[in-house]
């Protein structure tokens, strides 16, 4: 059986980062291969 591959893409700071990360570690231990991504700001800020 193949390994899954995961793609945990968030945007957020602080208690959203450490959920990203907490789902990435669940992933993981069940087997899967997980890449985590951060989406950059994509507004100006004012």
């Amino acid at each position: 059986m193949t390994c899954p591959k995961i793609l945990v893409l968030f945007y957020g700071y602080g208690s959203i980062v450490d959920l990203a990360m907490e789902i990435a570690e669940g992933a993981k231990a069940e087997g899967a291969e997980v890449k985590v991504v951060r989406v950059p700001e994509l507004f100006p800020s004012t």
